[in-house]
């Protein structure tokens, strides 16, 4: 009876070694999932960033003012 105990404490441990490997390969590479995922979205923070800032320059700047307004008064001659 006490060797049965025994074996079956090996096969649950066993068991348990194995369920703690999945646990930890799963967690790393959910880890590394969520590290991809970070770096991504501060490269895509920092475009949007960047876009704002040149967008509010190109808004601002009096040469892309005269050209917009060209580019207006010849679309007016065409319609």
């Amino acid at each position: 009876m006490i060797l049965f105990y025994f074996r079956l404490l090996k096969e649950y441990d066993e068991m348990y070694q194995k369920l703690l490997r999945n646990i930890s390969k799963q967690f790393i590479e959910n880890y590394k999932k969520a590290y991809k995922l970070a770096i991504e979205a501060q490269k895509k923070d920092e475009y949007t960033k960047y876009f704002e800032t040149e967008l509010k320059e190109m808004i601002t700047n009096k040469n892309f003012i005269a050209m917009r307004k060209e580019l207006s008064d010849y679309k007016a001659m065409f319609e």
